[in-house]
């Protein structure tokens, strides 16, 4: 929004400017319930970028195609949205990636996280060799109703740690349901590895 600010309360009528700054003012396992309005843009451009670190936090993009709130990752292979608490959900996001040999969109280091109506979308020069990791032994992942788009073969190694669609060590109780993949994913669309190497 035109008025949004850092300094601002992150109320309807007084928004801030980035989603950090929005997860900082929540409280963990309150319910707090974070909206990020139609047409939002950010780019991430360092690992943990964007870090959802408030425990039992949902957030919720506005909008539908490509205006939903798009996150690009850029300038660093090692950019990151980071889920670093546990019971969060994030819902109707739009991830791009903007560099070649992203190592992963999402960096799930927490227990409990769902994600639900995103897009991840990457071009034939700016793959991705995984798209969701999960750290070892966070258990307990829902992935609903996303899209996975890569319309080429990334040049990562086949059978290595963080590649796949979905990348997990030792992991628990994944449900995935309604997902779309279209295209080239590094050893497989669910990469759940017994160690990571």
């Amino acid at each position: 929004a035109a008025n949004a600010s850092s300094a601002n309360a992150g109320t309807f009528d007084k928004q801030v400017a980035s989603l950090d700054t929005a997860v900082g003012l929540c409280t963990a396992s309150n319910g707090d319930v974070i909206r990020v309005a139609a047409g939002h843009a950010e780019t991430i451009t360092a690992a943990a970028g964007i870090d959802l670190d408030v425990a039992g936090i949902t957030v919720i993009g506005q909008g539908n195609g490509t205006d939903k709130p798009t996150i690009t990752m850029g300038t660093a292979t090692t950019a990151t949205m980071r889920v670093n608490a546990a019971n969060v959900t994030l819902r109707n996001f739009r991830f791009v990636g903007n560099i070649d040999s992203l190592v992963k969109f999402i960096d799930v280091n927490a227990d409990n996280f769902t994600i639900e109506d995103c897009e991840f979308v990457t071009s034939s020069a700016k793959e991705a060799t995984s798209f969701i990791n999960v750290a070892t032994t966070k258990d307990n992942l829902i992935v609903r109703r996303c899209t996975f788009i890569q319309p080429t073969d990334p040049a990562g190694t086949d059978g290595a740690a963080d590649t796949g669609a979905i990348f997990c060590v030792d992991t628990e109780y994944v449900t995935v349901e309604d997902c779309h993949f279209n295209g080239s994913f590094e050893t497989a669309i669910f990469h759940n590895r017994t160690t990571k190497v």
